[in-house]
């Protein structure tokens, strides 16, 4: 099956200096799955891409708050949900054998 390859930007309660930076990066770089993470002090964001095949923004966003980030909040929470349950879901369908699912029926296809 081919990659999937997501691109996300995660906000991150109180990134301040280079060092921030690089201890976010040496805490979820090793991810399997994730191709690339940076991290972004000036913008407070957390910049990663990955294979959802392979893992999701779940698993990202708890394995920052396992290394002590908190997830930035508001909008940011409500987003993250929404995305979280849109990922699931297209993982769902991309493991789907028939290709038939909720987004993409196939008795869609029959007039």
């Amino acid at each position: 099956m081919a990659a999937c390859i997501k691109s996300r930007e995660i906000p991150i309660e109180k990134i301040h200096c280079t060092e921030c930076e690089a201890e976010i990066e040496r805490a979820i770089g090793a991810l399997k799955g994730l191709r690339q993470v940076k991290a972004d002090s000036k913008r407070g964001l957390v910049t990663v891409e990955y294979d959802l095949l392979e893992i999701g923004l779940k698993q990202i966003e708890e394995q920052l708050q396992k290394a002590g980030y908190n997830i930035g909040g508001g909008f940011y929470k409500l987003k993250s949900s929404l995305l979280r349950f849109t990922e699931e879901n297209e993982k769902s369908n991309l493991a789907s054998s028939s290709g038939e699912c909720c987004s993409n029926p196939k008795f869609l296809d029959k007039k």
